[in-house]
Parts: C-alpha cells; sequence; structure tokens
C-alpha cells in the first residue's frame, strides 16, 4: 500500500468510520471506510462480508440485514483481528475507483480534498479543480488561458493541473492555496446546482458540506 494509500484511508477512516453501518435513507450497507455496496456490488470487500455472514448464519441479503446483524459481524471482524485485510480489501477498491480521479497529477498537498471531492461527485470534483486552474490563470500564479468549466476531464484542464503541479512544487504552501481554491470550486459548483433546482440539489450540498468540515478537522 502506498503512503498516499495509507493517507487517504486514515482521512475515510474519520469520515466514513472503520466498522460496517447502514444510513438512513440508503438501501444497503455501507462497508468501512465508506464503501457502499448499492453502487459498488462487485467490491471484492462485499464478498469477504458475505462469506462472514454466511459462516455466521446471517441472510445472505445484505439488504435484509438488521443493526443486530450488522453489529454481528463488526463483532466478528474485530474478534478475530481481521481490521487489516478488511483495511488491505479497501485500499484495493479505492485504488481502482480513484484512477479516473488523476491523484498523481496533484500537488501532495492537495490529494485529500481531490479524494473526498471525487468521492461525493466526479463531474463536481474536475468542475472544482477547472475552476481552481481558472483562479490560478486570473491570480497571475500561471501562464495559461482560461478553460471552461464543463466538469470534464480533458486536454486543457490536463495541462493547466500540470502548470499548477509545477508551481505548487515550486513555492512554499502553494499547494494548500490551489487546494482552498478547489474547495471553493466545489461549494461554486453546488450552488450552481442549487439555483437550479434547490430541491433536488440542497441535500447533496449539505452533504459535500460535512465532507468539507470533515477534510478541515484533518488539518
Amino acid at each position: 500500500m502506498t503512503t498516499q494509500m495509507r493517507a487517504l484511508l486514515q482521512y475515510l477512516a474519520k469520515a466514513e468510520t472503520t466498522t460496517i453501518h447502514r444510513h438512513e435513507k440508503e438501501t444497503d450497507i455501507t462497508a468501512m471506510y465508506g464503501i457502499y455496496k448499492a453502487q459498488n456490488p462487485s467490491a471484492k470487500i462485499f464478498k469477504r462480508l458475505d462469506e462472514i455472514a454466511a459462516k455466521i448464519k446471517l441472510p445472505l441479503k445484505s439488504k435484509d440485514w438488521t443493526e443486530q446483524d450488522i453489529n454481528a459481524i463488526n463483532s466478528y471482524i474485530e474478534d478475530n483481528q481481521l481490521e487489516n485485510e478488511f483495511t488491505e480489501l479497501a485500499a484495493l477498491f479505492y485504488e481502482q475507483y480513484f484512477k479516473g480521479a488523476k491523484l498523481n497529477e496533484f500537488h501532495k498537498d492537495c490529494t485529500v480534498a481531490m479524494f473526498s471531492m471525487y468521492t461525493h461527485s466526479q463531474k463536481g470534483a474536475w468542475n472544482a479543480v477547472q475552476i481552481a486552474i481558472n483562479m490560478m490563470v486570473s491570480n497571475g500564479f500561471i501562464n495559461y488561458k482560461t478553460i471552461g468549466e464543463d466538469g470534464d476531464y480533458g486536454t486543457e484542464t490536463k495541462t493547466g493541473l500540470e502548470k499548477c503541479l509545477i508551481v505548487c512544487r515550486c513555492k512554499v504552501n502553494l499547494g494548500l492555496l490551489f487546494e482552498s481554491y478547489m474547495l471553493f470550486g466545489m461549494a461554486t459548483y453546488y450552488s450552481r446546482l442549487i439555483k437550479i433546482n434547490p430541491e433536488k440539489y440542497i441535500e447533496n450540498s449539505n452533504g459535500w458540506d460535512n465532507r468539507l468540515r470533515q477534510l478541515m478537522e484533518t488539518r
């Protein structure tokens, strides 16, 4: 497991916990480190949880697990010292999931923020990055053009990000500035959506606000 992945899992351990749980409005369980089964049913971490459920004679469908069933699986994992195994399974999942986030193209001060944004909204994350790049342009930190803020990772976004990485590596605390621009960009992204459809997007915005608070607590 890379140092970067360890740092990201440490953040998720605080933000999402390291136990299985079920959120009130979700249809299925969320595994340790925030992996939601309804969105990622084929993740290996859920196959392993199903094996444990079968071993202790619980319903095979996690949608049917009661609070007591979930507590029983969490206790089994703790009693049998399987925490490290599940940490590795979570790392395996996120290594695949975050290929699209291009984390290696960000300054080290920005990777956890991009990680958090990307898990909340992939399109929103790239829109926030584009806003941040444009702020770097307008404030004179990089010599580049203003790019489109469409939420798609393309050639212009890649080039702008490369230029930002170079200057962030050369100047103290510029990585943290770029991070703050990204976080501002994510808030701007949700503000635009709320103006279009408040009823649909206000809950997503509240979810992002919670993630932002959790991110700040890791500082």
